[in-house]
Formats: structure tokens, sequence, C-alpha cells
């Protein structure tokens, strides 16, 4: 009996031992190889580079407002905010910093927020210069574009003359049959009072 029990504690005395030698599982994130740049401003729903002004921890995401610099795709505000995952890489999620410039791609979460993982090309800006090569000149957010006027078509004077020339043509001759019916109707009154003083 005594030899039974002195097993029994020995037993669970290496158990216990086990347990803590033994390493403790890691869940690191597992992500696919990341598209080039093109194809995954293709696949984004915004793509910019900003400078962290602001983190907040939610219940599952911290919530990272940005300064916008510039933009590729998604964003024409000088600010905005993307979500990312807490745990940093072991949940995949993108350890910002306050005050740290990056070139983000994000995706949406399903009530339609912009989200940034470890999965995507989100990167800090100073790693970011094969991204940038790729992506080109983007766009200063807040900032339209100048308008292109359009050319107002200018009508030689040659053009202009014959239509002046038509009215003022029609106007004389209108005046000119006014005047002759004044001078016909006036003559012709002239001409009957002095037929009356004279029969007189």
């Amino acid at each position: 009996m005594r030899k039974s029990f002195l097993l029994a504690i020995s037993f669970l005395l290496m158990m216990q031992v086990l347990s803590l030698v033994s390493p403790i599982p890691s869940y690191a994130c597992s992500c696919v190889e990341p598209k080039a740049p093109k194809e995954a401003l293709a696949d984004a729903t915004a793509v910019f580079a900003g400078q962290v002004q602001k983190i907040e921890k939610q219940t599952k995401y911290y919530k990272v407002t940005l300064a916008v610099n510039t933009a590729w795709k998604g964003v024409d505000s000088a600010e905005t905010s993307v979500l990312t995952a807490i745990g940093g890489e072991a949940s995949c999620g993108v350890e910002f910093k306050q005050g740290q410039e990056y070139l983000i791609y994000t995706n949406q979460t399903q009530d339609g927020q912009n989200y940034a993982s470890l999965c995507s090309r989100t990167k800090e800006l100073t790693r970011a210069d094969e991204d940038l090569k790729a992506l080109g000149t983007g766009t200063e957010p807040g900032v339209t574009p100048p308008v292109q006027q359009t050319e107002k078509a200018i009508v030689p004077a040659a053009q202009e003359e014959p239509s002046k020339q038509n009215a003022l043509l029609a106007f004389l001759e209108k005046g000119v049959w006014v005047v002759l019916t004044v001078l016909v109707l006036g003559g012709a009154a002239i001409w009957m009072i002095m037929r009356r003083k004279r029969g007189n």
C-alpha cells in the first residue's frame, strides 16, 4: 500500500515537472505570399501613406487615426482611421507607433470599416521604397485638381459682320417706310388744307 502511494506521488511529480519543461505552444500569424504592389492596390479598398496621430484600444481592435499625406485609392480626406487586431504579430495585427509614418493597404470589415493587417503590404514608410516606386505619384487628399476650362469659340469678325449688317439694313428699311408714310400722309393733309383755303 505504501509502495503504491509512493509510486502515485512520484508519477504526479513527474507530470508536474514535464508540464513545466514542455514548451508552451505559440500561435503565430500565418499569411500567404503578399501580392505585388500593383495587384495589392487593385485588391485593396484603400491605399495611402499617413502619420499616426492617435491609437485607441477597443474590444477586439485598435482604432488608429492617421493624418493622410498621399493617397492612391479609397481616401479623399486629410484624416482617416483604420482598425487592426489586438495582439500584434500573433493575431496578424500591425503594431502601429505614435508619430510613425506608414504605407497602408486596407480591406473592409463586415461593417464597412477599413482594416489593416500584416498579411497586406502595410509597412513603415521608410521600408516601402519598392511599393512607392510601383504605385507612382499619388494625390494629396483634400486638394481638388484644377478644372480644365474649355476654350470659348472665337467667332471671327468677318463672320459677325454679316449678321450685324443684316439687322441694320432691316431696321433702316422699316425706318424709311415709316418716314415715307408720314411724309405722304402729311403732304396729303397739307394739300387738302391749302385747297380748302383757295376755295374760300
